[in-house]
Formats: structure tokens, sequence, C-alpha cells
């Protein structure tokens, strides 16, 4: 289609003509795009209309003002290049689909639908504070466009509870992803796959919680309707599975978690190939539970090829990055390489403090990790300074009950048993004992920390 858009010598036209044959253009795109950008089966018509597309959006400066459906088929293109990992190119859409928006005067409805979907790729590629804003805007807009209780607000409410999970506002997201689910529950109407795809979420943020439980759960139901309203390829299939790894993992029951990672990235590989950020992520989930059955080999080789697949992506210095470095860390630690423990770990921690600042709980992960390798490394007192911050810091940020300063303070205690400090080490362990047994049930103390997290959850 795009050789017949880019046939017209369009700089040889009247203003008149011009405007005709964008017009003309437009109704042609219009009547061929696909609906849904986030359906894998509808991608190659997306590659097919996007040379098209992009060309009307160039023409379109020289019109003045120009139908509402370019915008709205232009914030379409950007949610597949965001899908597909194009992000500058979505970027540069989904600004211009916002131009022509305010060009063209069109409702706080549509600038609602094109902020939303802005926000959820400054959250992708990591300006959190950009889609926090985002998304604040869009659903103020939502809000007085559609009312409280429409569901293209509780659309918005899931953009915005994902970024205040990956900022790690728990209860903040957990009360704001439940708004968004009451409100398509409560509708005859309402789309299921929205409705799946919230309760997915909650189960992540559950998860990250240490609510085992209601993470269960959440992903059970989620995962049941995926696989009812869609494709059994389709990638909610496989979020919905590796989500449920998670929760498998940290109940122990660590093999089972292993088939579900490995059958969400079979999925996942399927539709976006072997290099996308959605690949790197459940491969760096699986190496994690490999390293936890011993299978040190494959877990490094998992980590190893995620890392690679975020830094080409992203750049080496991108908080994605952070999690396959602390995690491949981990590897070393476990197989003696204190070294190569250290040195990952010192930037892991480098990369979550620059990009997410030193009192996120990424941050604390970083510092406790890096403690316990100093530790093994033979650097008891930089160690303790480390494990002791991270205690401090991971109770100011998830709070004093969550399972992660159970395990950081299990570290600290072996920290204290090598000072020949059995009291304080038996006081850390009891505390311990106490925050995992209420989270896990009793008798568990485990070790280890949050993997990898999921796209859209952080």
């Amino acid at each position: 289609m795009h050789k017949m858009v880019g046939a017209a010598a369009v700089a040889t036209l009247s203003p008149e003509a011009r405007r005709q044959w964008l017009m003309s253009g437009i109704r042609l795109v219009e009547a061929t795009a696909p609906a849904d950008p986030d359906n894998p089966t509808h991608w190659p018509h997306w590659d097919e209309v996007l040379p098209s597309l992009i060309h009307l959006a160039a023409q379109s400066e020289s019109v003045g003002t120009v139908p509402l459906a370019l915008p709205q088929l232009l914030c379409g293109a950007g949610r597949y290049l965001t899908t597909r990992a194009s992000f500058e190119r979505a970027a540069r859409l989904f600004e211009t689909s916002l131009t022509l928006l305010r060009r063209a005067g069109g409702s706080d409805a549509d600038l609602a639908a094109v902020l939303t979907e802005q926000g959820k790729l400054l959250e992708v590629v990591g300006d959190l504070e950009g889609a926090i804003a985002a998304q604040e805007q869009a659903l103020t807009l939502a809000e007085g466009a559609f009312g409280p209780d429409h569901p293209g607000v509780a659309y918005v409410l899931k953009r915005l509870g994902d970024v205040l999970v990956c900022q790690r506002r728990l209860p903040e997201a957990r009360r704001i992803l439940e708004r968004g689910h009451g409100i398509l529950a409560s509708r005859d109407d309402a789309d299921g796959r929205e409705l799946a795809r919230i309760g997915r979420d909650l189960g992540f943020a559950a998860w990250l919680a240490g609510d085992l439980t209601s993470a269960q759960q959440w992903l059970t139901r989620s995962l049941t309707a995926s696989r009812s309203l869609l494709d059994p390829g389709h990638p909610d299939v496989a979020h919905s599975l590796s989500g449920l790894g998670l929760v498998l993992q940290d109940a122990g029951r660590r093999e089972e978690a292993i088939k579900l990672q490995e059958q969400a990235l079979s999925l996942l590989v399927a539709v976006y190939g072997e290099e996308h950020p959605e690949v790197a992520h459940t491969l760096d989930k699986l190496g994690y539970a490999l390293r936890l059955v011993g299978r040190y080999d494959e877990a490094r080789l998992s980590h190893e090829r995620a890392l690679a697949i975020l830094e080409a992506c992203y750049g080496p210095g991108h908080g994605e990055v952070g999690m396959p470095l602390t995690n491949l860390g981990l590897v070393y630690q476990e197989i003696g390489d204190h070294d190569l423990a250290q040195e990952h770990q010192e930037r892991a921690m480098g990369v979550f403090s620059a990009v997410f600042g030193p009192d996120h709980p990424h941050a604390q992960l970083g510092a406790r990790r890096l403690g316990m390798a100093r530790l093994l490394g033979g650097r008891v007192v930089e160690a303790r300074e480390l494990l002791e911050s991270a205690v401090t810091g991971t109770e100011r940020a998830l709070g004093p009950g969550h399972p992660d300063v159970g395990r950081a303070l299990l570290d600290l205690a072996a920290v204290h048993e090598r000072l020949a400090d059995m009291q304080a080490a038996r006081e850390c362990r009891s505390r311990a004992e106490r925050i995992l047994s209420a989270a896990y049930g009793p008798g568990a103390l485990r070790g280890g920390g949050s993997p990898s997290l999921p796209a859209g959850a952080g």
C-alpha cells in the first residue's frame, strides 16, 4: 500500500489537492489497518501499513487540520512499535499523534488514549517519573470525559498501577489496580482480556508484597481467562505462566516453577523471536529457578543470554540490565568465583542506584547481594556495613514485615556469625524466621530475592 500512497508527486499539488490526497490516503489506511496492535497475528499487517502511515503523518504538517483518524492510527502504530521494542520510532509516533490531536481539537478522551500509551512506552524505557506524569494526566482526562466508572478509566488505572508496581509503591498500586478491576468486573460488557490482564498485574503486585496466596489466586484466574479468550500461544498466556512460576518458586516448588518458565519462554520466542526484551525477562527468571536447584551451567547461560539481549536493546546502563547482572552474580557466588560475583554485584548496584535512586527496593537488593559477595570474598567489615544498610533501607522501602527484610536479616546474621557475634546473629535469625514464617508458613527460612520482573511490572 505504501507504494500507492507514495506514488503521487505530493509536492507539486495545490494545497486543496494535497488535502484531498491526504484524506484519501488516510481513508485507505484506515480501511485496512488492523484493529489490535497487541495481537501477534495482526503484526504482519501493521508492517504493511506502517510506511504509508508514516508518510501520511509527514505530509500532514503542510495541510492544517487533519481527520482524527490519523492521530488515532498513529497511536495504534506506536503501540505496535512499543510491543516490537522499536522504542524511538514509537516515541516519535506518539508525539506526532498528540500534536495532530491538539491541532484537530481532539477530545479529552482522544488525548487520554494517546497519553496512556505514551506513558506505557516511558515505563518500558525506564522513565518512571515521566510515565507516572503521563498516566496521571491521562487518568484526569479520562475521568473528565467518561466519569469515574467507565472501562476507559479502568484501562488507564491498569497502566498507572503498572508504573506504581515498578516504583514499588505496592499498597498504592494494589488499590489502583483493584479499582480498575472492580470497574470492569461490575459490567456485563467488560472486555474479558483486560480484566484478565489487570488480574495478572494484581497477582504480580501481591507476589512482590510477599502475599503468595493472593498472588497464586489472581494469576491462576488470569491464566484460565487468557486461555479461554485468546490464542493458546498469546503472550498474555506466557506472562501468566511466568508469574505463576515465580509464586511456585517462592513456595518451594522449584521444579514446577522451572517447567512453567520453560513453557512461557517457548511461547514468547515463538511470538517475538530470540532477541526481544520479553524473552530476556523470562530467560532471567528461568535462570534464577535453575540456580536454586543447582543447575548452575544452565542458569549462567540463561542469565548471560538475558543480559546480552537487554544490553543490545537498551544499553549497558539501563535499569533493565541490573537484574540479570545481579542474578548472574549469584551464580558465580554459588560456584565459588567470588571475584566475578563481586564484579557483577558492584555493577548491578551501580545500575540500580543510578536509575532508580538509592532508596528504591532494587538498590537495597543490590546492597544486600553485594554485601554477601563481599562477605564470601573475605571483606567482612564492608559486608556488615552494606547489609546493615540493606536491612534498614528495605524496611523503609517495603515495610518491616516484607519477606525481603527477612532475607536481608538472614544475610546480616551470616556476617555476625563470621565476626563471632553470636548474640546478634541469633537476634537476626529469630526476627527473620518470624517474618518469613508469616509470609510462607512455619519454618520457611529461605534465601533469594526477587528475580527479573515482567514488563509492565518493572
